[in-house]
């Protein structure tokens, strides 16, 4: 095998391995275990999330907030998409890590 295709296919190993990794010991967070934002989104609707999160500086999660309003994503498929992205790129900075 070409040295470039078997480094190529070590990462990803590496990448599985960290992601059924942080499945594992993150999974804990797919059963209702959040941060006090998340309490607050799901209680009082997008649009007012968004403003606190602007009036915070937190810019990207305004837009997250404003585009799952304006496409009406329930909380819940947001918070499922979140976790999915939460894992998946803490896997791969501990793979650039």
């Amino acid at each position: 095998m070409e040295p470039l295709k078997e480094e190529r296919y070590k990462k990803i190993r590496i990448l599985i391995l960290f992601l059924l990794m942080n499945l594992c010991f993150y999974g804990i967070f797919s059963v209702e275990h959040f941060a006090a934002d998340t309490y607050v989104s799901e209680n009082v609707g997008w649009a007012d999330t968004a403003a606190l999160y602007f009036s915070n500086g937190r810019w990207l999660m305004t837009l997250i907030c404003l585009f799952s309003g304006f496409f009406h994503i329930s909380f819940a498929v947001e918070k499922t998409l979140s976790w999915a992205m939460a894992i998946i790129f803490l896997s791969l900075a501990e793979l650039v890590i």
